[in-house]
């Protein structure tokens, strides 16, 4: 092989050439193509963090996935390329051709094959793109035995900033009913509620949340069913107002059926008379959940627990339990208090071939043990007077949601 080989220098100079090669480009400029103007300033924003660093490198990438974790393109790419002596990025973004307004639909039966049934029916109506900065709304409709109609307005305060602004309102009724501390059924009350507000936020990056806001309130309890206490009215007229915040981290791959991840979440709601409050009522729940898969196997763990730290009278205060995973073996919202906690333990088997498949639909079998309950009183709260559940299900991620088919024993 020796009549192939370079002389020294020049094999030299092709090893530097080589070297050169590999050095990834600085990033001076951040550009768009032509037929993503819409975007530019989007763009741009978003990646600012990368300019006078590689263009290979974890500030790029990170950049590169907050955007397309917006949810607005159906493909994001990107080349380097040189200009006037610079280098930088060139990136191609395209609108989702089955967008930028979609509608979301959903549908929840329930029967215990004891004669309670009920359902609900809802749909989502997303609008993204509202204005330049990307603002979306959100409208909920929803009918049955939770019926509700929502409207949220999420507008980020900037290009790709961070920081948001979320007015709301939402109405709505709903059931609710208590129980004596040894499970007998004592009252089911309707609630019905007008609520508005006012968000105001941070994401932080793709994994969490913050938000804060102030909450108005006004609506009525009225008895259905059981006795009331004599001097007792029927039907109670109530106020609520006051402020809240959230902190929020969700790393789970799926809604679902979870197989990675946690979710948890920390909430705080003080209503107070100075915002039209009936009453000082201070409220906290907390929500954690972590997922774990090895093969086909997946173990989740999950705990719920809430209290109303000052003591309320006021039923549409209360924590409902009951229903698919919150409590299987009772009914929507068939027990409810001013106090709960709920620990769950659920193990997952996927179903279908190992590989990918043509007709690879996620199935799953699925195995939950629970125990919880809600109290009236803090003091009533003890490991002793949980209500106990194992329950099995089949599942199965579908086009419009989760569906899940189960029983207790």
């Amino acid at each position: 092989l020796e009549a192939l080989a370079l002389p020294p220098e020049r094999y030299a100079a092709h090893v530097a050439r080589r070297a050169e090669r590999a050095t990834p480009a600085r990033v001076d400029f951040v550009r768009v193509d032509a037929e993503s103007g819409r975007y530019r300033k989007l763009i741009e924003s978003a990646l600012e963090p990368a300019l006078g660093r590689p263009a290979e490198g974890e500030s790029l990438d990170r950049a590169i996935r907050s955007l397309y974790g917006r949810d607005l393109f159906e493909t994001l790419d990107y080349r380097v390329v040189e200009s006037e002596g610079r280098s930088g990025l060139e990136v191609s973004a395209r609108r989702k051709s089955w967008g930028p307004n979609y509608v979301r639909l959903g549908l929840e039966l329930q029967d215990d094959f004891q004669g309670g049934t009920s359902y609900t029916a809802g749909l989502r109506f997303v609008v993204t793109e509202a204005n330049p900065y990307m603002a979306e709304w959100n409208v909920d409709l929803q009918i049955g035995e939770q019926p509700r109609f929502a409207v949220e307005f999420f507008q980020p305060l900037g290009y790709a900033s961070p920081w948001f602004v979320a007015p709301q309102f939402a109405v709505g009724s709903r059931s609710l009913r208590t129980a004596t501390p040894d499970g007998s059924p004592l009252a089911e009350y309707r609630v019905r509620e007008r609520r508005y507000g006012l968000d105001v936020g941070r994401e932080l990056g793709a994994w969490g949340e913050f938000r804060a806001g102030v909450r108005r309130v006004s609506g009525s309890t009225r008895l259905q069913l059981g006795t009331r206490a004599e001097g007792t009215p029927v039907a109670v007229d109530f106020d609520g107002g006051g402020w809240f915040a959230r902190f929020a981290v969700d790393r789970l791959d799926s809604v679902g059926f979870p197989r990675h991840g946690e979710l948890f979440q920390l909430q705080w709601d003080a209503e107070r008379r100075s915002f039209g409050a009936d009453a000082d009522v201070d409220t906290a729940r907390a929500d954690w959940l972590l997922a774990r898969s090895r093969g086909r196997h997946t173990l989740i763990g999950w705990a719920s627990g809430g209290s109303a730290l000052k003591t309320t009278d006021g039923v549409q205060r209360f924590f409902p339990l009951g229903g698919f995973l919150n409590l299987s073996g009772l009914a929507a919202d068939s027990v409810a208090g001013p106090h709960f906690g709920i620990a769950r333990l659920v193990y997952l088997n996927r179903l279908g071939p190992r590989g990918p498949s043509l007709f690879d639909v996620p199935m799953y079998l699925g195995l939950s043990v629970e125990a919880g309950n809600a109290w009236e009183r803090r003091r009533d709260a003890s490991l002793g007077d949980l209500r106990r559940n194992v329950g099995a299900f089949f599942g199965l991620e579908t086009l419009l949601g989760p569906l899940y088919l189960g029983g207790t024993f």
